[in-house]
Formats: structure tokens, C-alpha cells, sequence
């Protein structure tokens, strides 16, 4: 009786992870199929079902998870939010009308995979809201795309298997691993290569106009990661406009006593790490690129290196979102 009638509700488990050891990050309360999402007031959700509520219904809804029998740790549940499917959350409500004049349109409307909209997207407006609600995957499902709160513009993740792997289909130099917790369902783990390329694409229409962008690697790395410092990046548009850089992707050079003696023998520009809210998961920045109005052509990311052996790190995709101010 405290439900609205005629509703199809969705409820969603509000919560956090701690940070674990990195053998425990591949962790969730997920199935396959059930991604968590960022929430605007800095938790997580993920949905754990769905129900309908016809007229006359009495009862109580019962809604609960269980795991797997093996150890758990790391989860901190905020609570159980129930709504009307599709309805936006209410952090999420309270702001789309502020933000829809910044909102930045594509040229292209991305098409989105099966299950994610109710019905076909008719406008970018309704593009806007759906990607309000948080990230939604494309329907190559390798794609996922949202839009970024403070600036109004369209953001990609790129996943491991979208990206071109040099020997990513060796399993002497490369191993796919599931994972689960995360937006897509594998990862790229290097066992060990001299070789290191990377590379993503991505066609310039699909991304925001009178936008500045920056590309991350987002990865973690393993306890006996070696070789991974120093490593070149290269962005470019339509094959020209071409930005050069270096990368590191060693938690811990740019703070550690040792490391900062280190790091006098770093290029300049070299690009540091940054945490992406425990887990181990990070990123690191390779690059900037501006779309302009009339940008035609694609948008190529890489991240190269041949010079030294390299072990130790999990590409879990790259991620494309607008540069903020002062960053």
C-alpha cells in the first residue's frame, strides 16, 4: 500500500567498496549483466531487480542478494533505494534542468545496446537524460558513454577488447581475464613483452563541439609489475594535430622519497597516475585534443613503448572525458 500503483519499480543496493589487496579487486555483488553505477552524492548503486505493482496488489515486496560461499570483504551498504524504473535518482533530478542549457551535443547520436533506453532515443534531449542517469553502454558493447555534470559534455570509455592490442591475441605476451564490478566484463593483462602498443580510436562526431578532451588509461598493476615507466603517447585528430607525451604508470613516483630522485630521470612531460577511488584501480592521462565546430576525422590515442621488457599491468580500457579547468 505504500507503493504507487499501476508502477514498475527497480531497486537498487546504495553502497561503497573499500580498498582491498589487488587479487581482491575483481570483486562484486553483481552478476554479468548488472553493472554498478556512479551516483552524484558519491556512492555507488547497482540494481538488483525489478517488480510491478498492479492495482489491488497486497503483500510485501521482499528484496535481498546473496554470494557466492567464498570470503567477502570491503563492502560498506549505505541501503536499499526503490523507484519507478527509469526514473531518474533524485541527486540526479535535482540537476538536469541546470544542466541541460551546458549540455554539449555530438554531431552523431550514439546508438545505445539493447535494454538500455525503454524506447528508441527520438532527440538529443532525450539523449541528455539518459545519459544523466549515468553511463550506458553502446551497441557494439565494447562502448560505454555519459555526460560529464560540470561541463555538459560527452564522455567514452573505450573497453580493453575495443582497443588495438599489438600480440593482444598471444596469450605468451597478453592474457584476458574476466572481471566482474566494472563496466565491461574482461581485461588485458600483460604477462611479459618488449612490444608495448595500444591504441584507440574513436570518430570525432561522436564527442562534444568547442570541447577540449583528455584521454586516460585506466588500469591497475600487479605485484610484480616491472617496465612500466617513461612510455610514449601520442594523440591525434584526422590523422593530424598530433600531441606527444610520457607516461608513467608506477603508483608512487611522484611522492615517495626514492621515487622523486627517480623521477629527475623522467622526460618532462611525463604524466603521473592518479588513484580512481581505491580498488588500485588508476588512470593516467596521454593526452589532450580540442573538437572544434566542423571536425571531421577520427581521434587515434596510443600508448607505446619497445625499448625494455614489460610485465605486470591490466588495461581495462581508456577513458575520453572533457579537460576541467585549472586541470
Amino acid at each position: 500500500m505504500m507503493l504507487s500503483q499501476h508502477t514498475t519499480y527497480a531497486a537498487y543496493i546504495v553502497y561503497k567498496v573499500e580498498e582491498n589487496r589487488w587479487h581482491e579487486r575483481f570483486t562484486s555483488i553483481f552478476g554479468a549483466s548488472k553493472f554498478p553505477k556512479e551516483r552524484h552524492d558519491g556512492w555507488m548503486e547497482g540494481e538488483m531487480g525489478g517488480f510491478h505493482n498492479d492495482e489491488g496488489e497486497d503483500g510485501e515486496v521482499s528484496i535481498s542478494f546473496r554470494t557466492l560461499p567464498y570470503a567477502k570483504i570491503g563492502l560498506v551498504a549505505l541501503g536499499i533505494e526503490i523507484r519507478p524504473k527509469g526514473l531518474l535518482s533524485t541527486s540526479i533530478a535535482g540537476k538536469r534542468v541546470a544542466i541541460w542549457p551546458a549540455f554539449r551535443a555530438p554531431c552523431h547520436l550514439p546508438l545505445l545496446a539493447d535494454g538500455e533506453v525503454l524506447q528508441p532515443l527520438a532527440s538529443m534531449k532525450a539523449l541528455f537524460l539518459r545519459l544523466l542517469d549515468g553511463p550506458v553502454l553502446l551497441a557494439d558493447g565494447l562502448t560505454s558513454s555519459w555526460l560529464d555534470k560540470e561541463t555538459g559534455g560527452i564522455c567514452y570509455m573505450l573497453s580493453a577488447r575495443k582497443l588495438s592490442i599489438a600480440w593482444g591475441d598471444n596469450p605468451t605476451y597478453w592474457h584476458w581475464i574476466p572481471i566482474t564490478g566494472f563496466r565491461f566484463s574482461e581485461a588485458a593483462e600483460l604477462q611479459k613483452a618488449k612490444w608495448l602498443e595500444i591504441r584507440g580510436n574513436i570518430d570525432s562526431k561522436m564527442l562534444s563541439q568547442h570541447t577540449t578532451y583528455s584521454a586516460y588509461i585506466v588500469y591497475m598493476i600487479s605485484i610484480d609489475y616491472y617496465g612500466l615507466r617513461a612510455l610514449k603517447t601520442f594523440v591525434s585528430l584526422g590523422g593530424r594535430n598530433k600531441s606527444t607525451g610520457h607516461v608513467c604508470l608506477v603508483d608512487g613516483y611522484n611522492y615517495s622519497e626514492h621515487w622523486q630522485v627517480m623521477r629527475e630521470y623522467l622526460p618532462e612531460d611525463t604524466h603521473f597516475p592518479q588513484d580512481r577511488g581505491g580498488g588500485g584501480m588508476m588512470e593516467a592521462e596521454l593526452g589532450e585534443f580540442h573538437i572544434s565546430e566542423g571536425d571531421n576525422g577520427e581521434v587515434s590515442i596510443s600508448l607505446m613503448d619497445t625499448f625494455s621488457s614489460k610485465c605486470g599491468l591490466v588495461v581495462m580500457g581508456i577513458e575520453i572525458r572533457p579537460k576541467k579547468q585549472g586541470v
